[in-house]
């Protein structure tokens, strides 16, 4: 009987060790998987951030750069030298030297005049019914994005209402109209701070491709449509909908978050809608997105991990070999 005591003894103690390894062992993968999921949040979250940081730095720059676009529309209307009435042909010379005075260095720029009935006039003395004309209404101002009916071009519309009273074969001019081509304006979209690693596309009121820049290939997207196609993707750390994120860009003109492509990928994705025009941009850069501001916290989670598991699984396993040193408790049961 006194034999069997230091094996109840020692069984006792091995039991113990393994309720201990298996307890520590749970505890240790519940701790990670709570870490990891932190750490993703918190990754997430400060993407965001930067991202929209960075997003909002290229929006303030394409408005300034838009601002010069319906500066140089203002002062064509100012030009109209008060003139009340005018031919065809003076019309069109009038278009014609005000194209060549007001166009950027290395760049053009085209005016046409719309009248009441939508019929325009160019500079080249083209007349027709304009292709932009049923999105024009009394607003003094518009922008929106148009494909020319001749020449089979993506354009931006600056619109802008006359500012004095002006017939010309009979009919009132309504609206002094600057066009730009879509490529022509290529490089407003564009931004360093993406490193040349994002794709970019700007998108008619209705989600209609008007203009894109696809760098990465997981992002080139098949149709015209790209709400479309956006609608059929997954959200994955929000669990909204496309067309939730949607009626968040109409209501604050911003979103975003993250979304899984149909190559399995996670991008970062921001839509904007400037105050006052008719089109949104979309842009996408891969995931993760690098930004130095949390690159380095990044590597502070990654070690802050490894040392508390390393200590967790540490310590304890050297109090089970503390004590299996113990002659205390490894009593001899060669008797």
């Amino acid at each position: 009987m006194k034999n069997k005591t230091p094996h109840r003894k020692l069984n006792m103690f091995l039991a113990g060790c393994i309720l201990l390894v298996v307890f520590l062992a749970a505890f240790i993968g519940i701790s990670i998987s709570e870490f990891n999921r932190y750490t993703q949040k918190q990754i997430y979250q400060e993407s965001i951030n930067q991202l929209t940081e960075i997003s909002n730095q290229l929006f303030e720059k394409l408005e300034v750069q838009l601002s010069a676009e319906w500066d140089r529309l203002y002062k064509l209307g100012q030009l109209q030298e008060d003139r009340n009435e005018m031919t065809i042909d003076e019309l069109a010379d009038f278009l014609s030297r005000r194209e060549r005075d007001l166009s950027p260095v290395g760049s053009s720029v085209q005016f046409i005049a719309v009248d009441e009935h939508g019929y325009y006039y160019s500079s080249a003395d083209q007349q027709g019914l304009w292709s932009g004309a049923d999105q024009l209404n009394t607003d003094e101002r518009q922008s929106f994005l148009i494909t020319d009916w001749l020449t089979n071009t993506n354009q931006i519309v600056f619109a802008q209402r006359t500012q004095n009273p002006l017939a010309v074969n009979g009919s009132a001019i309504t609206h002094f109209v600057l066009l730009r081509s879509m490529e022509d304006i290529a490089p407003f979209f564009r931004s360093s701070a993406f490193h040349s690693q994002n794709t970019t596309y700007v998108l008619d009121e209705n989600g209609v491709k008007m203009f894109e820049d696809t760098v990465l290939p997981g992002t080139a997207f098949d149709g015209r449509n790209l709400y479309h196609a956006m609608r059929q993707l997954t959200y994955p750390h929000s669990g909204k909908s496309f067309d939730d994120y949607l009626e968040q860009l109409h209501r604050d003109g911003f979103v975003c978050t993250s979304v899984l492509l149909n190559d399995g990928q996670e991008y970062y994705m921001t839509l904007k809608q400037l105050d006052g025009y008719s089109w949104t941009m979309v842009i996408f850069v891969p995931s993760p997105f690098p930004p130095a501001a949390w690159s380095t916290r990044c590597c502070g989670f990654f070690w802050a991990r490894c040392s508390y598991c390393w200590c967790s699984a540490a310590l304890p396993w050297r109090w089970c070999c503390s004590c299996a040193r113990s002659r205390t408790l490894w009593p001899s049961v060669s008797a």
